[in-house]
This record gives C-alpha cells, sequence and structure tokens, in this order.
C-alpha cells in the first residue's frame, strides 16, 4: 500500500516558494531607483554624476544586504518549521507585506539623504523595518510555542537560540529611528550592520 501523500510537508513548500518569488520580486525591484545619468557632456561630469548618486547606491546595497537577510532567515525557519495552519499563513503574508513594501522607503531614503527632509526618511526607512520585525518575530513565536508546528527533530538549544536572536529586533529598529533623527546617515550604516548581524546563523548563541 502506498504511503499517504505529506499534506503538511507540500503545504510549507507552497508557502516557501509563494514567499521566494516575493522576495524576488522586491529585492530585484530595488535597482530600478538608480538612474543612470543623462545630462552629463563630459568624462568628468559623468564621473562627478556618478559620485553623486552614492546615497542611491548605498541605500541600494543597504536594502539589498537586509532583503537578503530577510529571505536566508526565512529559508532557515522553514527548514525547522514541518506544518502550516492558517494563524502562521497570516502572520506569512504580513512579513510578506513589509518586504514588498521595502523598495519605496529605500527610493525615499535615497532621494533625500543629504538633503533637507533626509531625517524624515530616515525615520520612515527604520520605522518599515520596525513594523516587519515584528510579524516576522510573531511567526516564529507563534511556530515554536511548545513546538507547535516544528520539526520534532529540532534541539530545544535551537529553538531557544533562534528566540533570544530575534528577541531585541523591534527594539533596535526603533533606537535607529531615533538615531535618524540625529544622523541619518547613521541610520543607515545601523541597519546594514543589524542586517549583518542576523545574517550570523543563531547557533551561535548555543554557547550564550
Amino acid at each position: 500500500m502506498p504511503d499517504a501523500p505529506d499534506f503538511d510537508r507540500r503545504d510549507t513548500d507552497r508557502l516557501e516558494a509563494f514567499s521566494d518569488g516575493v522576495f524576488a520580486i522586491a529585492i530585484t525591484l530595488l535597482i530600478l531607483e538608480i538612474k543612470v545619468p543623462r545630462e552629463a557632456d563630459s568624462d568628468e561630469a559623468l564621473f562627478y554624476a556618478l559620485v553623486s548618486a552614492w546615497p542611491s547606491l548605498l541605500a541600494f546595497v543597504t536594502s539589498f544586504a537586509t532583503i537578503s537577510v530577510l529571505w536566508i532567515n526565512h529559508h532557515r525557519l522553514f527548514a525547522m518549521i514541518a506544518r502550516t495552519d492558517g494563524r502562521l499563513l497570516v502572520l506569512n503574508a504580513l512579513v510578506l507585506l513589509g518586504v514588498t513594501f521595502i523598495p519605496f522607503p529605500t527610493s525615499v531614503f535615497a532621494e533625500y539623504l543629504g538633503h533637507e527632509g533626509e531625517r524624515t526618511a530616515a525615520v520612515l526607512y527604520a520605522g518599515t523595518f520596525v513594523l516587519i520585525s515584528f510579524p516576522y518575530r510573531a511567526l516564529w513565536a507563534y511556530a515554536s510555542r511548545e513546538r507547535r508546528l516544528l520539526e520534532e527533530a529540532v534541539p530545544d538549544a535551537v529553538i531557544r537560540a533562534q528566540t533570544r536572536q530575534y528577541r531585541y529586533g523591534p527594539l533596535v529598529y526603533v533606537v535607529l529611528a531615533g538615531v535618524g533623527i540625529v544622523s541619518p546617515l547613521a541610520c543607515l550604516l545601523g541597519s546594514f550592520a543589524l542586517a549583518v548581524y542576523f545574517a550570523v546563523p543563531a547557533r551561535w548563541a548555543l554557547r550564550g
């Protein structure tokens, strides 16, 4: 008699495939905000035009890194999540809602960095990641509580480490939003540094 299909695992595969598509589209849209200089009439003018585009390039790299890390962590979480249910799907949809919005504050920040309005742009940028961090944290908390949706083989120590890594994400982004009021560039660089931190697998925290 053939084995019954693994409907739960098939559901997580579909959820991951859909999510991967959303991440891919969001990360591709970032490059559309980097414009080719059109009015340079000499090599020197083109050089200075390219140099003056550094806010757009820095915002692009930071958002590219952040979306990449969000995707990497999404992949890591669903390597541990074995089943889905309605609440998990809603939480995942809220995460994707935030991800698809990222190109907009990135464009605003790139446009206003170094000009009047840059502080508001910085708060909008960091605030977007505050809003994303809440459903991201809630998704993991819901799936891991009493191991309700996790693979049986996931060690308790790994669950604790993952939870510890996500614990202060929203607070740190709130702090970055406050930093943006004082120094928008520091807010952008801090966002990049935080992306690097979250790229590190939570297992390093097992020693903590």
